[in-house]
């Protein structure tokens, strides 16, 4: 596969949203996916695949990689989440 391929797949992907942001099973597809085109491809990135993918966007705070908690707010650990954020991580 090429480069050009990897990049539809992820595209694809990242249109796929959940009322709230959180996409549970777009994200695990997505790893599996990764996963399989790693094993296919040693040049394959991982990171950037997911990222494209819209399973991983930039903490607000830091910016570093981070995870998609809510639909309003990204953080890379939870001492990045507003306090409101952490309440509604909690509860899920």
């Amino acid at each position: 596969m090429t480069r050009k391929d990897y990049e539809l797949i992820a595209a694809v992907l990242a249109k796929f949203e959940a009322e709230g942001g959180v996409t549970v099973e777009r994200d695990a597809m997505a790893y599996d996916l990764a996963d399989a085109l790693g094993a296919d491809n040693p040049r394959f990135s991982r990171e950037v695949f997911l990222v494209a993918a819209g399973v991983y966007e930039k903490c607000h705070k830091c910016r570093n990689r981070a995870k998609l908690f809510t639909s309003q707010v990204n953080a890379c650990s939870d001492k990045h989440l507003p306090a409101w954020a952490r309440k509604v991580r909690a509860a899920a």
